[in-house]
């Protein structure tokens, strides 16, 4: 059960490390490509072997597994969205398993 401390600052931005803007970004992945979101969400399950990984990073790795995902990563190399690209895993984190619910797909998902 989530408490209210966890939802406060959800609206507060911080650029793209913001609650909002990231739950945003899961959401669209996954309800525009809800197969090549798996393999997003199975990057953020995989554990990080050196650092906190990036989200540019993490995209494409996942576009290996899901070509789908190319015209994200596209829009991650762009200069103006380098703030994504460079996002650490962390935010991403905090939301991935309750965006993941709105994939209406089943998934098993460790805690």
């Amino acid at each position: 059960m989530r408490t209210k401390a966890f939802y406060d600052g959800f609206a507060d931005d911080r650029g793209p490390a913001s609650d909002f803007r990231v739950v945003m970004f899961l959401l669209a992945v996954v309800t525009s490509e809800p197969d090549a979101a798996n393999a997003l969400f199975h990057e953020l399950e995989t554990p990080a072997t050196a650092g906190d990984r990036q989200l540019g990073a993490l995209v494409m790795a996942a576009c290996v597994a899901a070509p789908r995902l190319l015209p994200v990563a596209d829009w991650l190399t762009r200069p103006e969205n380098a703030a994504w690209s460079s996002l650490t895993e962390a935010p991403l984190h905090r939301w991935w398993r309750e965006v993941i619910r709105y994939s209406f797909r089943p998934r098993h998902v460790s805690e």
